[in-house]
């Protein structure tokens, strides 16, 4: 997508399109929701879409899981903060459920190994995990 120049906001186009108002329509040509893991969908975007995408929610999941356990804020309202403050389409702890716990914890124990403990999971996204999250 940043090969073609759909930058979002920057460019009025790219998952969405961008017009005057706060609403965002689906891009026509893209037809797709995003955020998705769909591998199908992702494959119309970048062969590479789908891997890049699991790695960057699993390391997404993990950090929401800290902040979890230290208390930064509830769920809701580090949800709320990402989708007002940077705009996500999703929250942090939605990413999380949209990957899974699960799914999150075994790539970040792949990463672990492949490359130290900055991709330890946190305490509490293995809790999530062995709670079939």
């Amino acid at each position: 997508m940043v090969s073609e120049g759909l930058l979002g906001r920057k460019s009025g186009r790219g998952f969405y399109e961008y017009g005057d108002g706060p609403h965002r329509e689906p891009d026509p040509e893209r037809g797709l929701e995003a955020p998705t893991l769909d591998p199908t969908e992702l494959a119309r975007i970048d062969p590479s879409a789908e891997a890049i995408l699991l790695r960057l929610f699993a390391q997404i999941a993990n950090e929401a899981a800290f902040a979890l356990e230290e208390e930064v804020g509830s769920r809701a309202d580090m949800d709320t903060a990402m989708r007002l403050g940077f705009n996500w389409p999703r929250g942090p702890l939605e990413l999380t459920e949209l990957i899974g716990a699960k799914r999150a914890v075994g790539l970040l124990e792949a990463l672990r190994e492949a490359h130290g403990e900055a991709y330890r999971p946190a305490p509490q996204l293995t809790v999530m995990s062995a709670q079939g999250r």
